[in-house]
């Protein structure tokens, strides 16, 4: 009966009533929730949101964060939409503690998406924090400072080969502390083969690494519509290199390519014939996108 009840509270009233005694304690930790984001910040607060009407927040500060966010997830029914971490200001002391504690409990975060913001100076953290992620549900990966130690670490763990989105922008800290490009970062695209939507930032694209991607994007029939990649380069895409690679009479579709600002959009037929790769090249930008074939305009625009 207390449980039923306890369903109607809110998580964060159901916080405050498993203070009371071990046996409220034991029921509210019983009741799943879904959480529209769970963020991790500098500070060290977890802060916790859940889309309801009015919306629903609440903040957990100091140690006490890495404790509830280890308990909250201990219900393998809990889920997140989106996981942000930021890195803290002390990164040793916060990740040690949260590592330890989730693996010493065999503790894995139900999350949608995980997403590494503003960690230049740690994110050699990210393969270990991504560990702590349920294999299999995490649908997408985002780091915004990646070198290539930490990619090296990141394709071996399974959430990773797994992951069907994965975004990467190659930056490291300047002297002035400004983030700028790694231009010594270089991917290696055989780890990247099963995403089905990619999305890089990278100081250079020579014009053989740009072929492959789109030749490994044309060869996979089972690819959804609206799978895409998106590639931007901080010294131009050489696109007339690009385009003679192709294994097909290059051919400029030049009312998509006005329509939709690209130097060069070409076509490429796929085994699926409902299907076809669209290719648009523009400057500091290669994009990809799997289209039908009886509208190409409106899913190639999907997400350019």
């Amino acid at each position: 009966m207390k449980l039923e009840v306890m369903k109607y509270l809110t998580f964060g009233e159901r916080c405050k009533i498993r203070q009371c005694a071990k046996m409220e304690m034991r029921l509210a930790d019983k009741i799943p929730n879904s959480f529209d984001y769970v963020e991790l910040k500098k500070k060290l607060e977890v802060c916790l949101q859940i889309n309801t009407i009015p919306i629903e927040s609440l903040t957990f500060h100091g140690t006490r964060a890495v404790h509830e966010l280890c308990r909250i997830f201990e219900n393998p029914s809990t889920t997140a939409k989106k996981v942000i971490i930021y890195m803290p200001e002390t990164p040793e002391q916060v990740f040690s503690t949260l590592i330890s504690e989730f693996e010493t409990r065999e503790v894995k975060i139900k999350g949608k998406e995980i997403m590494f913001r503003k960690n230049a100076e740690n994110s050699s953290w990210a393969a270990q924090i991504l560990a702590l992620f349920k294999e299999g549900y995490l649908e997408k990966i985002y780091v915004d400072c990646v070198t290539g130690a930490i990619f090296e670490k990141l394709v071996e763990l399974e959430q990773f080969k797994m992951c069907k989105y994965i975004k990467l922008e190659a930056r490291v800290l300047s002297e002035q502390q400004l983030l700028k490009f790694d231009s010594s970062f270089k991917v290696n695209y055989d780890f990247l083969q099963h995403a089905e939507r990619l999305e890089l930032s990278l100081c250079d694209l020579e014009p053989e690494d740009a072929w492959e991607i789109i030749k490994n994007f044309r060869s996979r029939p089972q690819l959804p519509i609206n799978s895409f990649f998106k590639i931007f380069v901080d010294n131009y895409v050489k696109s007339g290199k690009i385009v003679r690679l192709f294994d097909v009479q290059p051919k400029n579709e030049e009312e998509i390519a006005e329509i939709t600002c690209f130097e060069h959009v070409q076509l490429f037929d796929m085994e699926d014939r409902n299907k076809l790769l669209v290719v648009g090249m523009w400057r500091r930008v290669l994009y990809g996108s799997i289209c039908r074939r009886d509208c190409i305009l409106k899913d190639f625009d999907r997400n350019r």
